[in-house]
Protein backbone atom coordinates (compact mmCIF):
# COMPACT_ATOMS: atom_id res chain seq x y z
CA UNK A 1 0.00 0.00 0.00
CA UNK A 2 0.89 3.64 -0.82
CA UNK A 3 -0.44 6.93 -0.48
CA UNK A 4 -1.52 8.43 -4.14
CA UNK A 5 -3.52 11.19 -5.88
CA UNK A 6 -5.24 10.07 -8.63
CA UNK A 7 -5.53 11.79 -12.14
CA UNK A 8 -8.05 14.57 -12.04
CA UNK A 9 -9.98 14.02 -15.14
CA UNK A 10 -10.19 10.53 -14.76
CA UNK A 11 -12.01 11.53 -11.11
CA UNK A 12 -14.15 13.36 -13.33
CA UNK A 13 -15.55 10.63 -15.61
CA UNK A 14 -16.07 8.51 -13.21
CA UNK A 15 -18.01 11.22 -10.85
CA UNK A 16 -19.76 11.48 -14.06
CA UNK A 17 -21.12 8.04 -13.48
CA UNK A 18 -21.63 7.43 -10.02
CA UNK A 19 -22.14 10.91 -7.87
CA UNK A 20 -20.83 8.74 -4.81
CA UNK A 21 -17.00 9.02 -6.40
CA UNK A 22 -15.48 11.92 -4.39
CA UNK A 23 -15.12 15.18 -6.62
CA UNK A 24 -16.87 18.51 -5.19
CA UNK A 25 -17.63 20.97 -7.91
CA UNK A 26 -17.43 23.47 -4.64
CA UNK A 27 -13.42 23.10 -4.98
CA UNK A 28 -10.68 24.32 -7.40
CA UNK A 29 -9.51 21.55 -9.63
CA UNK A 30 -6.43 22.10 -7.00
CA UNK A 31 -8.69 20.96 -4.20
CA UNK A 32 -10.25 18.30 -5.91
CA UNK A 33 -6.38 16.93 -7.63
CA UNK A 34 -5.19 16.72 -4.16
CA UNK A 35 -7.20 14.38 -1.77
CA UNK A 36 -4.86 11.42 -0.91
CA UNK A 37 -5.94 7.88 -1.66
CA UNK A 38 -4.56 4.41 -0.25
CA UNK A 39 -4.33 1.43 -1.70
CA UNK A 40 -4.67 -0.18 -3.43
CA UNK A 41 -7.15 -1.77 -0.11
CA UNK A 42 -8.68 -4.67 -3.09
CA UNK A 43 -7.84 -6.00 -6.54
CA UNK A 44 -10.60 -7.44 -8.86
CA UNK A 45 -10.56 -8.94 -12.12
CA UNK A 46 -7.01 -7.29 -12.15
CA UNK A 47 -7.76 -3.83 -11.21
CA UNK A 48 -7.28 -2.08 -8.03
CA UNK A 49 -8.88 -0.37 -6.01
CA UNK A 50 -7.85 2.89 -4.31
CA UNK A 51 -9.72 4.61 -0.96
CA UNK A 52 -10.30 8.04 -0.27
CA UNK A 53 -8.33 9.24 2.58
CA UNK A 54 -10.24 12.90 4.14
CA UNK A 55 -8.06 15.20 6.82
CA UNK A 56 -9.29 15.20 10.26
CA UNK A 57 -12.37 17.44 11.51
CA UNK A 58 -14.23 17.93 14.62
CA UNK A 59 -17.01 15.81 13.48
CA UNK A 60 -14.63 12.53 12.89
CA UNK A 61 -14.78 11.75 16.17
CA UNK A 62 -18.25 11.12 16.81
CA UNK A 63 -18.54 9.06 13.50
CA UNK A 64 -19.35 5.41 14.21
CA UNK A 65 -16.27 3.10 12.84
CA UNK A 66 -17.45 0.85 10.62
CA UNK A 67 -16.67 -1.69 7.58
CA UNK A 68 -17.38 1.46 5.16
CA UNK A 69 -15.01 3.68 7.39
CA UNK A 70 -11.89 3.54 9.17
CA UNK A 71 -11.48 6.10 11.75
CA UNK A 72 -7.75 7.25 11.94
CA UNK A 73 -6.30 6.75 15.10
CA UNK A 74 -10.01 7.71 16.83
CA UNK A 75 -10.63 10.46 13.91
CA UNK A 76 -8.12 12.30 15.02
CA UNK A 77 -5.70 12.11 11.89
CA UNK A 78 -8.89 11.87 9.54
CA UNK A 79 -10.33 9.17 7.97
CA UNK A 80 -10.60 6.68 5.03
CA UNK A 81 -13.76 6.34 3.25
CA UNK A 82 -13.96 2.28 2.68
CA UNK A 83 -17.31 3.12 1.10
CA UNK A 84 -16.03 5.48 -1.21
CA UNK A 85 -12.77 3.26 -3.07
CA UNK A 86 -12.68 3.17 -6.48
CA UNK A 87 -10.74 1.38 -9.40
CA UNK A 88 -7.91 3.17 -10.71
CA UNK A 89 -5.75 1.93 -13.67
CA UNK A 90 -1.96 2.17 -12.98
CA UNK A 91 -1.64 5.22 -15.65
CA UNK A 92 -4.09 7.31 -13.20
CA UNK A 93 -2.24 7.51 -10.11
CA UNK A 94 0.17 9.94 -9.35
CA UNK A 95 3.37 9.15 -7.06
CA UNK A 96 4.69 12.04 -4.74
CA UNK A 97 6.67 12.68 -1.85
CA UNK A 98 4.32 12.95 1.24
CA UNK A 99 7.40 14.59 3.18
CA UNK A 100 6.84 17.71 0.62
CA UNK A 101 2.98 18.01 0.75
CA UNK A 102 1.63 20.84 2.91
CA UNK A 103 -0.19 18.43 4.78
CA UNK A 104 2.88 16.21 5.70
CA UNK A 105 2.22 15.57 9.19
CA UNK A 106 -1.05 14.22 8.97
CA UNK A 107 -0.54 12.00 5.36
CA UNK A 108 2.66 10.72 7.63
CA UNK A 109 0.70 9.91 10.36
CA UNK A 110 -2.20 8.18 7.93
CA UNK A 111 0.24 5.96 6.20
CA UNK A 112 1.77 5.24 9.27
CA UNK A 113 -1.79 3.89 10.32
CA UNK A 114 -2.51 2.30 7.15
CA UNK A 115 0.78 0.22 7.00
CA UNK A 116 0.24 -0.79 11.04
CA UNK A 117 -3.58 -1.66 9.95
CA UNK A 118 -2.94 -3.21 5.89
CA UNK A 119 -4.82 -6.64 6.96
CA UNK A 120 -8.05 -4.50 8.72
CA UNK A 121 -8.05 -2.30 5.87
CA UNK A 122 -8.32 -4.83 3.22
CA UNK A 123 -10.95 -7.22 5.33
CA UNK A 124 -13.29 -4.20 5.46
CA UNK A 125 -12.94 -3.46 1.41
CA UNK A 126 -13.53 -6.55 0.92
CA UNK A 127 -16.30 -7.06 2.71
CA UNK A 128 -17.90 -3.71 1.82
CA UNK A 129 -17.39 -4.92 -2.23
CA UNK A 130 -18.90 -8.45 -1.39
CA UNK A 131 -22.23 -6.34 0.68
CA UNK A 132 -22.36 -3.51 -2.31
CA UNK A 133 -23.21 -6.47 -4.85
CA UNK A 134 -25.61 -7.94 -2.87
CA UNK A 135 -29.03 -6.81 -3.85
CA UNK A 136 -30.70 -7.64 -0.59
CA UNK A 137 -27.87 -4.78 1.10
CA UNK A 138 -30.11 -1.20 0.22
CA UNK A 139 -27.88 0.41 3.13
CA UNK A 140 -25.01 -0.74 1.45
CA UNK A 141 -26.10 0.39 -2.26
CA UNK A 142 -27.07 3.88 -0.90
CA UNK A 143 -23.97 4.52 1.04
CA UNK A 144 -21.33 3.50 -1.59
CA UNK A 145 -19.65 3.89 -4.86
CA UNK A 146 -21.33 1.46 -7.61
CA UNK A 147 -18.04 -0.74 -7.43
CA UNK A 148 -19.10 -3.22 -10.01
CA UNK A 149 -20.07 -0.54 -12.78
CA UNK A 150 -16.92 1.54 -11.87
CA UNK A 151 -14.58 -1.42 -12.12
CA UNK A 152 -16.22 -1.85 -15.80
CA UNK A 153 -15.93 1.60 -16.63
CA UNK A 154 -11.83 1.53 -15.49
CA UNK A 155 -11.83 -1.89 -17.39
CA UNK A 156 -12.40 0.39 -20.06
CA UNK A 157 -11.53 3.68 -19.74
CA UNK A 158 -8.39 3.53 -22.74
CA UNK A 159 -11.14 3.17 -24.69
CA UNK A 160 -13.49 6.39 -23.34
CA UNK A 161 -9.60 7.92 -23.69
CA UNK A 162 -9.06 7.18 -27.21
CA UNK A 163 -12.02 8.74 -28.02
CA UNK A 164 -11.72 12.09 -26.63
CA UNK A 165 -8.02 12.55 -27.46
CA UNK A 166 -8.27 15.42 -30.12
CA UNK A 167 -5.53 14.58 -33.04
CA UNK A 168 -3.28 17.59 -31.94
CA UNK A 169 -3.14 17.01 -27.97
CA UNK A 170 -1.57 13.52 -28.81
CA UNK A 171 2.02 13.54 -27.92
CA UNK A 172 4.64 10.79 -28.44
CA UNK A 173 6.14 10.67 -25.19
CA UNK A 174 6.88 7.21 -22.70
CA UNK A 175 5.45 7.40 -19.70
CA UNK A 176 8.87 7.16 -17.97
CA UNK A 177 9.69 10.54 -20.07
CA UNK A 178 7.23 12.19 -18.43
CA UNK A 179 7.24 11.01 -14.70
CA UNK A 180 9.45 13.58 -12.07
CA UNK A 181 12.03 12.13 -10.14
CA UNK A 182 10.83 11.86 -7.03
CA UNK A 183 12.81 12.95 -3.81
CA UNK A 184 11.90 9.37 -2.12
CA UNK A 185 13.67 7.96 -5.69
CA UNK A 186 16.93 9.53 -4.84
CA UNK A 187 19.15 7.58 -1.75
CA UNK A 188 19.10 9.52 1.45
CA UNK A 189 16.43 12.05 0.47
CA UNK A 190 12.66 12.12 1.20
CA UNK A 191 10.57 9.72 3.03
CA UNK A 192 10.03 6.43 1.51
CA UNK A 193 6.15 5.30 2.25
CA UNK A 194 6.12 1.92 0.34
CA UNK A 195 5.26 -0.88 2.33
Amino acid sequence: MRIYKIDLDYIRFLHAQDSKVQYSTNYTDTQNQNRPYIGPVLIKDGISFYAPLEHPRPAHSKLKESNYLVKIDGGKYGLIGINNMIPVPDNKLIDFDISKDKNNKVLISQFVFCKKHSREIVRKANKVYVAQANPETTHTQFSSCNFSKLKNLALNYSDHEHTQTQPQQTMNVSAHARAPILPNEIPGFGFTQSF
